[in-house]
């Protein structure tokens, strides 16, 4: 699996911005702020695209942290953040998941929201969030469970009667999951404990097609 590159997402900022806000997407945000426990805590998302989620931790959170591969998604994100008036808590990078700028377990919470499935080396990836996170802090992930493709997709559009750029949307994610990584909740459970995580629940979204995983870095 070839390594991705920033460009390959810096000419689709409109398109993962309006993701973000479809009602399917913009629901599992909140379910990962849920899950998150934000309230006054320096969070950092990894991959934090536009800053959709982001801006909806910024009231809760103390300090705000975002990286991404794309530098036209990081400038995104930080105009969005400062026309909001969060500009002083935020802090946004252009890196790599692999080589997280940051130190050791210097967030109280890290989310990563479509992003581990789409590393060509996932574990790395996680290695790195479990680094800069703080003993018992916790680690929220969206990822596509092992079901979720087009066709699957295409059955979740019409039940839920989704149409135009929210069923595209949706299709596109599951077009990609096919060709990446996906994960069961009991295979994302060994991967966690294998990468000394302690899992904590694995919540269902989109019926069951995909996950919001909550894990925690145990105290030694």
């Amino acid at each position: 699996m070839r390594k991705m590159t920033g460009s390959e997402f810096d000419n689709r900022v409109r398109f993962f911005d309006e993701m973000a806000q479809t009602s399917w997407l913009a629901q599992i945000h909140e379910t990962i702020i849920q899950e998150a426990d934000i309230h006054n805590k320096t969070i950092l998302d990894v991959g934090c695209g536009s800053g959709r989620l982001l801006l909806k931790a910024a009231p809760q959170a103390h300090a705000l942290y975002g990286i991404d591969l794309s530098e036209q998604m990081v400038e995104k994100a930080g105009s969005l953040l400062t026309a909001e008036g969060f500009s002083e808590k935020s802090n946004l990078v252009q890196g790599e998941a692999y080589a997280l700028p940051y130190g050791e377990a210097q967030f109280d919470v890290v989310t990563s929201t479509c992003v581990l499935f789409l590393l060509p080396e996932p574990e790395l990836g996680l290695k790195e969030m479990k680094r800069v996170l703080k003993q018992d802090g916790r680690l929220i992930m969206l990822n596509p469970g092992p079901f979720f493709g087009e066709e699957t997709a295409s059955a979740y559009c019409d039940e839920k009667q989704l149409e135009g750029f929210e069923r595209e949307a949706l299709q596109m994610w599951a077009g990609v999951s096919e060709k990446r990584h996906t994960w069961s909740p009991r295979a994302m459970r060994q991967f966690l404990k294998d990468n000394g995580l302690k899992d904590e629940a694995h919540i269902p979204v989109l019926d069951g097609l995909a996950f919001v995983t909550a894990a925690t870095l145990p105290t030694s």
